[in-house]
């Protein structure tokens, strides 16, 4: 285990350490989390994401919704099946969106220009997406995901694309910007999308607004495509603004976009 920057502190405050643990790889996955034969694995006993953003008690959250459904058709003496193998691909494709957040992206978590962009897109991504439908009680609702399946399916690819950038757009530059800070509060349409999880929405509302929030991160993507531009003018943004098209971009900070305002509160 080479830990050089811990070392040199203990070193300088002259003391032992009580504890220390450092793992690498934690993220897991599983073959089977949700049977037929009435039994289901929910936490940590099936997948396991990452530390960072704390999802481990939201992947429980949306596992037991789950699980407490295929009980239920139980009790009612319904098949489960087929319904345990739709919420089992359902679950692991929300895991497999959500990992990418996290793979090989700790190399750019301490690049002051890069890592907020990277929270405030995945942020929306996730108050975007994946939130509207666990907050809004609508994980189990079939009809709604067969429906928005092309827009669903648009976000994922979208976001896969986003995380690739930003780990080129982190290659590209030079790991030094100034310090400075940025509020998220200050950018509207951010704190919109959150305050808005607890809008009470019908179902047709809610379909309206997946929709919306899907074209908030194509216009987004152009947003970020602009500023990586400015701050990198010889990288390639052109998928980014593809993905924009001529939809509205979002503003990214308050004011003109500068190195120097790019840190970030984290709510």
């Amino acid at each position: 285990m080479h830990q050089p920057l811990v070392a040199r502190k203990l070193d300088e405050l002259k003391t032992a350490p009580m504890d220390f643990a450092f793992l690498r790889k934690v993220s897991y996955g599983c073959k089977q989390v949700f049977s037929a034969d009435r039994w289901a694995l929910t936490g940590e006993a099936g997948v396991f994401l990452d530390p960072f953003y704390s999802p481990g008690s939201d992947f429980i959250g949306i596992a037991n919704t789950y699980i407490t459904e295929l009980i239920a058709r139980d009790l009612r003496g319904e098949p489960l099946a087929a319904h345990a193998a739709i919420y089992q691909d359902l679950y692991f494709s929300f895991y497999r969106n959500m990992l990418s957040l996290y793979r090989d992206q700790y190399a750019l978590f301490g690049d002051a220009q890069v890592m907020p962009v990277k929270v405030i897109w995945d942020y929306a991504y996730y108050w975007g997406v994946l939130c509207p439908l666990a907050i809004g009680g609508r994980l189990t609702d079939l009809n709604l995901v067969s429906e928005l399946r092309p827009q669903l399916e648009q976000a994922a690819s979208l976001n896969a694309t986003m995380q690739e950038f930003l780990r080129r757009w982190h290659r590209s530059r030079s790991p030094r910007s100034p310090r400075a800070w940025l509020d998220q509060q200050d950018l509207r349409w951010f704190a919109r999308l959150n305050t808005g999880l607890h809008d009470a929405l019908d179902d047709a509302k809610a379909r309206e607004r997946l929709r919306a929030n899907v074209e908030l991160l194509h216009a987004l993507a152009g947003s970020i495509g602009e500023e990586a531009a400015r701050d990198c003018p010889a990288l390639d943004v052109s998928a980014l603004l593809a993905a924009c098209g001529t939809r509205a971009k979002p503003p990214l900070f308050r004011g003109p976009a500068r190195a120097d305002r790019l840190l970030l509160q984290i709510a």
